[in-house]
């Protein structure tokens, strides 16, 4: 009898002692669990505003003549009157594009290009090209360009250095950065809680924001007849931030 209980009672024992590590791990996740559940998301977020002071500005020269020779000639001469004026003027980032020369077709109708087929009745050319200067010169240089054979001014883009729009970038992700933490901290406190560690970091940025101004619109509308200089204000560069912070509490 006594030997039958000494092996029940080693049998508890050792069911007893394989249960606690199970015991303990149990006790483990669901502590794991309840803390993912006790994550908080804000975001925060802030915008820059920095003077623009580069301007980019992109031009094209189109002619239409009656020979190939004649439409390539007519861009050739005055693309290189305004290269001429962009390097003496002290244009930076020059980007010149290739000539192109296309065929222009007369308008017949389908019984007449039936039996002749399409007539070529001109060729059309065109050239294009890029520039950065100070933001301040913008409409000086759109109608210098202008007045050197430019027919059109197409674009405007309003820049900022790359250091300046860096710093700038820094500053709203920082003040991102406070402004979330400080809505979480609010939030909890609220709540009795406390904010134990920041889990998780995710950070947003967008490109500058450019916004077209009046000026800019009536630039690039200008006509190879205009004779002025066309006043172009430049205005603010917005650079955003926007940061995401998981919390645990």
């Amino acid at each position: 009898m006594n030997s039958i209980f000494r092996r029940f009672t080693a049998a508890a024992l050792l069911l007893t002692a394989a249960s606690l590590p199970l015991a303990s791990t149990v006790r483990a996740d669901e502590h794991s669990m309840e803390a993912e559940r006790r994550i908080l998301t804000v975001t925060g977020e802030d915008t820059v505003r920095i003077p623009a002071t580069l301007a980019q500005i992109s031009i094209i020269i189109e002619a239409r003549e009656k020979t190939s020779a004649e439409a390539n000639r007519a861009v050739v001469d005055p693309s290189r009157a305004v290269l001429d004026f962009l390097e003496s003027e002290g244009a930076e980032r020059i980007q010149a594009g290739a000539l192109t020369l296309n065929p222009i077709y007369s308008r017949m109708k389908a019984s007449s290009m039936a039996d002749e087929g399409p007539q070529i009745t001109g060729y059309q050319a065109q050239w294009n090209a890029s520039f950065v200067v100070p933001a301040e010169r913008a409409g000086e240089f759109a109608s210098g360009v202008v007045e050197a054979g430019a027919n059109r001014v197409t674009q405007f883009a309003f820049l900022a250095a790359d250091d300046a729009i860096a710093a700038a970038r820094t500053e709203a992700l920082q003040s991102a950065t406070r402004e979330a933490r400080a809505t979480a901290e609010a939030v909890l406190a609220t709540l009795d809680y406390e904010l134990a560690e920041v889990v998780r970091i995710h950070v947003n940025t967008t490109g500058p924001v450019r916004p077209l101004q009046r000026g800019v619109m009536h630039s690039m509308a200008m006509e190879s007849s205009a004779g002025s200089s066309a006043a172009v204000e430049p205005g603010f560069i917005d650079i955003n931030g926007n940061v995401t912070l998981e919390v645990r509490y």
